[in-house]
């Protein structure tokens, strides 16, 4: 698939996103809360942020409070357009969360070397509607991306499947550690590369 069908995909999808995928995404935020919770803080990039559903679970289980900065980036302006109406509801209330949102792509992301704490790419980095398309180059330049703008750690998930099997095995040879969340196969990777 390519990246403009992928944009007009969730441009349309991101009216329903959350009444399709709600479910399954708290799950997956679950488990990743459970596993990583102390990896989500201070500037965090949320590549494929969607709706932002993330952001608000982090502030509804208190973490919010662990993040100075939330980067959602997204390809997608009609799921942007959805975030930006969460945005507002983050910003303001008790526990407030700061969010910028970004349109870019995870094979180029618009951040500079180092920028961030934790980079999470939730179900990107995978084939067909629900990621980047099965392009290896794309696929190993995301990671080369997310590695480069993360100070600290970089989580990615990948949709446990047959058509991942390559694409996890790959993750799970270079990753410290990995666990299973929802219908997810969740992979933790160390400090940034450095500048070139």
């Amino acid at each position: 698939m390519s990246t403009f069908e992928i944009m007009r995909f969730y441009d349309a999808l991101s009216e329903h996103y959350e009444e399709v995928y709600g479910r399954e995404q708290a799950i997956k935020y679950t488990v990743l809360v459970k596993e990583a919770s102390s990896l989500i803080r201070g500037v965090i990039a949320d590549v494929g942020c969607g709706t932002l559903m993330l952001a608000e679970f982090l502030r509804l289980r208190g973490l919010a409070r662990n993040i100075s900065l939330y980067i959602g980036i997204d390809v997608s302006l009609g799921m942007l357009k959805r975030a930006k109406a969460r945005a507002r509801e983050l910003e303001s209330g008790s526990k407030p969360v700061e969010v910028e949102l970004v349109r870019g792509l995870a094979e180029r992301l618009p951040l500079r070397s180092c920028s961030v704490n934790t980079a999470l790419a939730i179900t990107v980095l995978c084939g067909g509607r629900e990621g980047l398309h099965e392009d290896s180059h794309a696929l190993n330049q995301a990671m080369k991306e997310l590695m480069r703008v993360s100070k600290e750690a970089v989580i990615v998930s990948v949709l446990n499947r047959q058509e991942s099997r390559n694409l996890v095995e790959l993750l799970s040879r270079q990753s410290k550690r990995s666990w299973r969340g929802g219908s997810d196969i969740f992979f933790v990777f160390g400090a940034c590369l450095k500048r070139a």
